[in-house]
């Protein structure tokens, strides 16, 4: 990954009366990874919000397919005690460079904040992972269209979940009718469902600029 090729994005995220502005990389010809998409703005938005800053304040909270990072990076502003930016070896190299080029904003906050190799459905990353740490929050943004993957998604999940009952995971994802996109997305929530429990966060919930009726958030819990 070629970090001499990025540009930047700003977005802002409040913690408590403050609004702080994290500085995103982006890599302008990379994979769906590298950018920031709608719906990871609907869910860092909503984790400043009073109905979603319980999910991830004082918490351990890991970012699956992290990408940029942002939506883990909000997640240490708005006041989890430790945050795993996860995803695949090649896109480490830009959630580091996210983490470093955000050092003064992330400092506000104290918390620990780390990247890591995740591979869904890989047992060694994830019992790595989980031997480190006890992770009570999980959050996932726009991941549920990646074909090869989602199989693999949905059994980190599980594995996560199993290792801790009362973790949490929340979930954003945009609806799209291209190609099997609504095949792949039923597919996810009903395995989710047939295992699990799912419930859709309601739209009053979510911040007043930062929703759309085409994105939705799941929160889902062992019970």
């Amino acid at each position: 990954m070629d970090l001499q090729k990025t540009f930047v994005r700003t977005v802002d995220v409040a913690r408590n009366e403050t609004e702080l502005t994290l500085s995103i990389h982006q890599v302008e010809h990379g994979d769906v990874g590298c950018v920031v998409w709608d719906a990871a703005l609907v869910l860092l938005k909503y984790l400043a919000t009073p109905s979603g800053r319980k999910y991830v304040q004082n918490k351990c909270v890991i970012e699956l397919g992290a990408g940029t990072g942002v939506v883990g990076l909000s997640a240490d502003i708005v006041g989890a005690s430790k945050v795993i930016l996860t995803d695949l070896p090649h896109i480490l190299p830009l959630i580091d460079h996210n983490i470093k080029e955000n050092t003064n904003i992330l400092a506000h906050s104290k918390a620990e904040i780390s990247g890591s190799t995740l591979r869904w459905g890989n047992t060694t990353d994830i019992k790595n992972i989980l031997r480190k740490h006890l992770i009570d929050c999980v959050l996932i943004s726009d991941c549920v269209y990646y074909e090869d993957g989602l199989d693999n998604l949905i059994e980190t999940i599980i594995i996560i979940l199993n290792s801790n009952p009362s973790a949490t995971v929340l979930c954003s994802y945009e609806k799209r009718d291209t190609g099997n996109k609504i095949e792949l997305l039923n597919k996810f929530l009903t395995a989710l469902q047939d295992e699990l429990n799912v419930v859709f966060v309601p739209f009053s919930e979510m911040d007043e600029i930062y929703r759309s009726d085409d994105i939705n958030i799941i929160v889902v819990t062992k019970s």
